[in-house]
């Protein structure tokens, strides 16, 4: 921009700790120009959008299903809030007695498929996921219907949900395991 005035002067890096920044509320960022230090005299703001407070959230479990003492999950689970919310989780929920019955942390692998029928999610292409549970590391009861949740969290452990940790969940329809 030859035309404008300092042009050449005008980048600027700054690094933010997002683990605190609710996503699923609009998030703007402003760059400030002005003559007072403290920066409330004359000014001239850039507003940056980060989020619109309208993420969208949408998944679809592709396996459910025991094959031997391995119980196969994997779908995909797309959501705008997920490029901030860098641990993703797959939570075993037991429907029937209200208790969470394991939680994994998983990588995301390649889903091409979900990135053309969602352009507008930045991260739609690394949604999928993948994961085969040991059944004799938990204790599934059959006749009870489980729920597969896929937790995308600002917080290592999977929770956040607190301590300034923030998460979003993609909760499937419940799966009756007959065995």
């Amino acid at each position: 921009y030859p035309g404008v005035y300092q042009a050449a002067k005008s980048g600027f890096d700054v690094k933010f700790d997002l683990s605190k920044i609710d996503f699923n509320q609009h998030v703007q960022f402003l760059s400030r120009y002005t003559n007072d230090p403290a920066g409330n005299g004359s000014y001239i703001d850039y507003w940056f959008n980060l989020t619109n407070g309208h993420p969208v959230n949408n998944g679809w479990l592709d396996n459910f299903a025991v094959s031997g003492n391995q119980l196969n999950i994997s779908g995909w689970h797309a959501t705008d809030t997920a490029p901030f919310e860098s641990h993703h989780f797959i939570i075993l929920w037991d429907a029937t007695a209200g208790r969470q019955a394991g939680s994994w942390q998983v990588g995301t692998v390649a889903r091409p498929d979900v990135a053309r029928a969602y352009p507008q999610i930045a991260d739609a292409g690394r949604s999928g996921f993948s994961y085969s549970i040991n059944l004799s590391s938990i204790h599934l009861l059959s006749c009870h219907t489980y729920q597969v949740v896929s937790r995308y969290s600002t917080d290592g452990t999977g929770n956040g949900n607190g301590n300034g940790h923030q998460y979003t969940d993609y909760w499937f329809a419940g799966k009756e395991l007959l065995q």
